[in-house]
């Protein structure tokens, strides 16, 4: 077996240093990797400017298709409006007529009727 070493004595000092240099790599790992993220995706307020604009725009086709949805159902009520009014129209034009009609044969039989009689 190999002899041993001594170890040498850590002191608290020696342990807080190493310490401290491992947890500064390991920062600097990690600003290294955040950089390189940010390159390739771009900033965490690029990818959230850009998820809410995906989302307005999403948000944007929703309302034009139910905007053209109504405009379409709109114009269909009021063409049956348009059509209706104008099927009311003739027939109460007619009605007049007929009505007038009987009023002028009334007043023409009474008419008659007191002059020849």
């Amino acid at each position: 077996m190999p002899a041993e070493q001594p170890l040498t004595e850590l002191t608290t000092r020696d342990v807080l240093l190493q310490v401290d240099r491992r947890l500064t790599l390991i920062e600097d790992d990690l600003r290294t990797l955040d950089q390189k993220w940010d390159q390739r995706f771009g900033t965490l307020e690029q990818r959230t400017d850009a998820r809410f604009d995906t989302l307005d725009q999403k948000i944007d086709t929703r309302f034009e298709a139910a905007d053209q949805k109504i405009d379409t159902r709109t114009n269909q009520l009021r063409q049956e409006m348009h059509t209706g009014f104008a099927e009311l129209r003739k027939e109460m034009n007619t009605k007049f007529h007929w009505t007038l009609g009987v009023v002028l044969a009334s007043w023409i039989s009474t008419i008659g009727t007191l002059l020849l009689k």
